[in-house]
């Protein structure tokens, strides 16, 4: 009865209905086949990430590591989803005029948010078959089990989480541990910033003994009950608090994102609006392309700049992991580069998209040469994962090792970085290309160098 009447779920529904309506069956099918893709490339991936098949003695303890690596990066991105559906989500600017019921569309939320990542949940899933293939069912059943949890401790503990960090906002008591926190950020906006980081701490635990738990019940050693009990209670305990925090807090979000962006305007500096990053690069390159290849990185630091920024904040994590001395250090590092390119070369894809209809009809352009532009600043930004990764592993393993792995991130990267200009041109629908291509290009070059 509570979905039927629901406004904000119906309302989803109708949308729903109307885009399938539109698209066709067919559309709706291409949103699996990133899943499919996974499923394809997850046996190239068993020597970085299944090594342990070849230890039957350490089955136990590998299938568990893997599995709660998996929870963890579900827990992860359910943690930045909730945030952006509950905080900077499209629908806000809508909502926010009109009377609403923060606990109905709380539920609203949730729903729709593991609706629209179950892909993202099988594809985790998918990626233990090869587990079960290798004769150990039972491993991968409990492993699923892990995954799971991280998938849903990340939603369920995502929406609280980032309602109370509103409330951390506007606490007196908390403001001089947000100042020591809160770097060149405003105040208001270092409890949005870390929120969720929080949920991944708290998500985190609950994935590692949920891990502990299926240990315990693989090796028939030692009692499940605690392990198991504590994600159990942080997910239901999460969900119970969610409906007061938003008839408390959800109205306020809006406040407190309003002084954040009344915060910046004012610090705003005019000429540092023209500083582009890369922009001088444009003049070396051929003159056909220079209009276009300047637009695009104008587009990409104004407008997406979180993707820009974030290659240099993969690119440090592609570093600490070349830097350990175990002799699967190429093979991870590999793995993090290839799989942090595959996420900002579909940058492009984001800018085809936020491409006015109007102004590609209005206004005449070469498609050769603005398809050459988008190639070449997607390749661009893709550099600073490269190179960080290659210095740190020539400088732990020696430039033989460093020199392969950059011959291969480079060719890696010219693919995506095409992939992702082509796919740009089709817009919304360029992701059920471009995702199953770059997933399997990924997994390729795993199976091949490592």
């Amino acid at each position: 009865m509570c979905c039927v009447a629901n406004p904000y779920l119906i309302a989803w529904k109708r949308r729903k209905k109307n885009r399938r309506a539109q698209d066709g069956v067919l559309r709706g099918l291409f949103s699996f086949l990133p899943l499919v893709a996974v499923c394809l490339g997850a046996p190239l991936l068993q020597d970085v990430f299944l090594h342990f098949l070849e230890e039957p003695e350490r089955i136990n303890a590998g299938s568990m590591d893997f599995a709660m690596r998996l929870g963890w990066f579900c827990c992860a991105a359910m943690a930045l989803r909730s945030y952006t559906a509950l905080v900077r989500g499209p629908e806000r600017a809508i909502l926010d005029p009109h009377p609403g019921n923060p606990s109905q569309l709380l539920r609203y939320l949730t729903i729709r948010c593991a609706s629209e990542s179950v892909v993202l949940l099988a594809s985790g899933l998918a990626m233990l078959w090869p587990l079960a293939w290798a004769g150990y069912p039972e491993q991968a059943l409990v492993s699923a089990g892990v995954v799971t949890a991280g998938w849903a401790l990340g939603l369920l503990i995502g929406f609280p989480v980032h309602l109370a960090a509103v409330w951390a906002a506007e606490s007196r008591s908390l403001a001089s541990v947000l100042e020591a926190l809160r770097g060149s950020n405003p105040r208001l906006q270092a409890a949005l910033i870390y929120a969720p980081g929080f949920v991944l701490a708290l998500g985190g635990v609950g994935v590692w003994l949920a891990s502990q738990a299926g240990l315990s019940a693989l090796s028939q050693s030692g009692s499940i009950a605690i392990p198991l009990a504590v994600p159990v209670v942080l997910g239901v305990g999460a969900w119970v608090v969610a409906g007061p925090l938003a008839k408390g807090f959800h109205y306020k979000t809006t406040m407190i994102l309003a002084e954040i962006d009344a915060h910046y305007a004012r610090l705003e500096d005019a000429e540092e609006g023209k500083v582009v990053y890369l922009e001088w690069t444009v003049r070396s390159m051929p003159r056909s392309v220079r209009p276009y290849l300047l637009r695009d990185l104008r587009h990409g630091w104004r407008g997406l700049r979180t993707w820009v920024v974030g290659a240099w904040a993969i690119g440090v994590l592609v570093a600490l992991s070349a830097v350990s001395n175990d002799a699967e250090a190429f093979g991870r590092t590999l793995a993090l580069a290839g799989a942090g390119m595959v996420f900002v070369a579909s940058v492009g894809i984001h800018m085809g998209i936020r491409d006015p209809l109007w102004l590609e009809s209005s206004l005449p352009s070469d498609r050769g040469s603005l398809l050459r532009a988008r190639f070449l600043a997607l390749l661009l930004w893709l550099q600073g994962m490269i190179f960080m990764g290659c210095l740190a592993l020539a400088w732990r393993h020696g430039t033989e090792e460093a020199w392969v792995l950059f011959g291969a991130l480079e060719l890696l990267a010219l693919l995506l970085a095409a992939g992702g200009a082509l796919a740009s041109q089709w817009r919304e629908r360029a992701w059920s290309a471009y995702l199953p291509a770059a997933l399997l290009l990924w997994a390729g070059s795993l199976g091949v160098l490592t």
